[in-house]
């Protein structure tokens, strides 16, 4: 296996490890950085270690990649889709306890005396 370096000098063998590369990058940038780099210094890093890459080396990460960013796409879809069956679920069966219990909401209660008195007077 062939081994390229970054830009600060640290050795990245290419063995089709997408997450090694992404780990290294990320350890060399905080490293000089101190956690304050940006989009810019990432793309250049990318670019140098592309740059050492040959067409079928490119083929095989960008495979990879896809691939990587294919499995997190259908993990944050199928995030989306159990939790929105749990509150459809949780929904239901509080529905269904209340239900069971036989209760209802209670009806609205008014603080008013004189208004409760007019109203039981109207009733009889």
């Amino acid at each position: 296996m062939r081994i390229i370096t970054t830009t600060a000098g640290t050795r990245v063998e290419l063995d089709g490890d997408v997450l090694a590369i992404i780990e290294t990058i990320s350890r060399d940038l905080a490293r000089r950085r101190e956690l304050d780099y940006t989009f810019e210094d990432v793309d250049h890093e990318f670019q140098q270690l592309v740059a050492q890459m040959t067409e079928d080396e490119l083929r095989a990460y960008l495979k990879e990649s896809l691939f990587m960013s294919f499995n997190r796409f259908e993990n944050d879809r199928l995030m989306v889709i159990v939790k929105a069956r749990l509150a459809q679920e949780g929904s239901a069966r509080r529905t269904r306890a209340r239900r069971a219990r036989g209760r209802r909401r209670p009806p609205a209660r008014r603080t008013d005396r004189k208004t409760n008195s007019a109203l039981k007077r109207r009733r009889r």
